[in-house]
Formats: structure tokens, C-alpha cells, sequence
């Protein structure tokens, strides 16, 4: 999305187009609004906890953009909180498809686009999302169709004590 160094070429469109640099600071901005918020919670609404998961992903591209434009830490360490946070959380909700794979989404972008900036314990297996929080999905038995198998091999991969049972499809 944004290779080392392409920053340079965004920081001369901000200086040299107004829109460019409006946009910019508005973002920025909204940074320091996300910076000043608390934690993040595992609060349900109704049978759905999309509005959090989506709530990671804003904080993960939002401020990885601060961070990588002004490379100042605060917002590496705010994406850095938020991530332990919801890797903390019980479970994405696995009864709701959506809620994981957004909150997958914004975990993933962070640990991709941080990486360098977490803390070692933060790289370590045990501070990772377990990997059911991401993929129990697929391991629903009530769900045997062929698009469940993604998240089966998916959990498969990251605890490979799951086996092929998980990943057999088939209607019920």
C-alpha cells in the first residue's frame, strides 16, 4: 500500500496542493482525537461487535498514516496498545464472520505496518491474537460449506493441532 520511502512523494503533494495539505491535517487531527480516546472494549451491540472491530481498523490506518508522515512514536504505541487490547479480548465474536475478519484486518495492518516499532514482547507468540479469536469461524460444526475452509486452513496454519475434520465441507 505504502512502500518505505513513497512518503516523500505524499509530502510533496501536501506541500504543494492546499487540498492536499487540508486533508492531511485533517487527518492528523483525528490522530490526535484517537490518541486522546481510551481503549478500545469488547462491548457487543446487539449479536455484533462490528462497530469495535471496525474501530481497530480506523486506529490501525489512520495512525500508521501519522505515523509514517511524522514519524512521531505516540502513534506507533497507541496502535500498539490497541492491538494487545483486542488480542486480550475472550473472542472476535465468532458467531459473526464480519466482526473477525475486520478485527483481523486492523490487527494484521498494524503488526504488518509496526512491526519495527513493537516492543519485542509485542512480537512474541504469546502476545499474538490466539489464533481461535480470528479463525474459530471456521471451525464451526454448524457451518460445513466450502467457504468455511479458508478459515480452517487459516487455523490449521497458525495451531496445527487442528485437524482435517475441521476442513472437510459439505451441506448438512
Amino acid at each position: 500500500m505504502l512502500f518505505k520511502g513513497e512518503e516523500n512523494e505524499i509530502k510533496q503533494m501536501i506541500d504543494n496542493h492546499p487540498e492536499w495539505q487540508k486533508m492531511h491535517n485533517l487527518i492528523l487531527r483525528e490522530c490526535d482525537v484517537l490518541l486522546k480516546g481510551p481503549d478500545l472494549e469488547r462491548k457487543m451491540q446487539g449479536v455484533s461487535m462490528l462497530k469495535v472491530s471496525r474501530e481497530m481498523w480506523k486506529h490501525a490506518f489512520y495512525l500508521s498514516y501519522a505515523y509514517r508522515m511524522t514519524g512521531d512514536k505516540r502513534y506507533a504505541r497507541k496502535v500498539e496498545r490497541d492491538m494487545l487490547t483486542v488480542c486480550r479480548f475472550s473472542n472476535w465474536n465468532p458467531e459473526h464472520c464480519l466482526d473477525g475478519a475486520e478485527m483481523t484486518r486492523g490487527v494484521a495492518f498494524g503488526y504488518d505496518w509496526f512491526y519495527d516499532e513493537l516492543s519485542e514482547s509485542s512480537r512474541c507468540p504469546g502476545s499474538r491474537p490466539n489464533p481461535p479469536a480470528a479463525c474459530r469461524n471456521g471451525l464451526h460444526l454448524q457451518h460445513r460449506h466450502t467457504e468455511n475452509t479458508n478459515f480452517a486452513l487459516t487455523s490449521q496454519r497458525a495451531r496445527p493441532t487442528v485437524d482435517s475434520r475441521s476442513i472437510r465441507s459439505g451441506n448438512r
